[in-house]
């Protein structure tokens, strides 16, 4: 049943293999979870009918499984060709999962377009648009997976826009909201990676984020102020601002919390736990 479930079950290879404290989990939740449903029902006329409901459960499902395509291609296969693998299954799995590998696949994406032709027989135009945005998370995360270099690094900002925002780019026509969510977490996600050793730019990356929860507290007070500028003259809906405002609260009760030393280093141990191979500063 766990080995059933890991496969197929939405979120569930998430969680057991990038989620494993429970601090992670709740994490993710305020950090995924609340910002995209939170868009979508600003953004989704009806998003509060029961219709609205089901589309959005379906498509986080349907985004879910696609995104964790890659993360079992990573950890099953591109792992073979790192000098020092972050290995996130247990030998047994591995194998296991190796053996069945295409099996597996197979079994998510029939899941897939059974996800996706619920959402299409609910509303066609909002299944065409989540569909194009896990389609072209499956070709990105593809090519992720077949390099070890710079190109990762450019990659990662529009994977993550896409499992944030493809459920409300639907309701989207206006390039500079498009921007607003970009900077809102994508960008974010991209100044963070550039400190990591494997890309050539870390070096000097590091030198202007020494420390990172520092720099996201910086970063969303940035993002609140100059939205909140931007909404004051009437340039920019309130949705950034509030958004700003919550992810820098977020921000600093993290910062708050991993000032406690002994909370610290559960965080620190967690960390490693879900990459035993991951630079602290990364």
């Amino acid at each position: 049943m766990y080995f059933f479930m890991l496969s197929f079950a939405p979120f569930v290879y998430l969680c057991e293999t990038r989620l494993k404290g429970i601090v992670h989990k709740v994490s993710f939740i305020f950090l995924y979870f609340i910002p995209t449903i939170a868009t979508y029902m600003y953004f989704a006329p009806n998003a509060y009918s029961i219709e609205g409901v089901l589309k959005l459960t379906l498509a986080l499902c349907l985004i879910d499984i696609i995104y964790a395509n890659g993360y079992m291609q990573n950890d099953i296969f591109t792992i073979k060709k790192e000098v020092n693998p972050t290995l996130r299954l247990s030998e047994q799995m591995l194998e296991k999962m190796q053996a069945q590998f295409g099996r597996i696949i197979l079994g998510r994406c029939v899941f897939a377009v059974i996800l996706f032709a619920l959402l299409y027989a609910i509303d066609r135009q909002f299944a065409v648009f989540v569909g194009l945005g896990v389609i072209a998370i499956q070709i990105l995360y593809l090519i992720y997976n077949s390099q070890r270099n710079m190109v990762n690094l450019f990659l990662v900002p529009f994977m993550s826009f896409l499992r944030f925002f493809a459920v409300s780019l639907p309701y989207i026509d206006e390039w500079g909201t498009i921007l607003g969510l970009f900077a809102l977490y994508p960008l974010s996600k991209f100044l963070e990676f550039c400190v990591k050793p494997r890309f050539k730019i870390s070096l000097i990356a590091r030198k202007i984020i020494t420390n990172l929860d520092k720099f996201r507290v910086v970063y969303y007070a940035l993002y609140s102020l100059v939205f909140g500028l931007l909404w004051w003259h009437g340039k920019s809906s309130w949705i950034f601002l509030a958004l700003g405002l919550y992810f820098l609260a977020f921000r600093i009760a993290c910062f708050a919390i991993l000032q406690r030393k002994s909370f610290s280093e559960h965080i620190e141990r967690k960390r490693f736990e879900n990459n035993p191979t991951k630079d602290k500063t990364s």
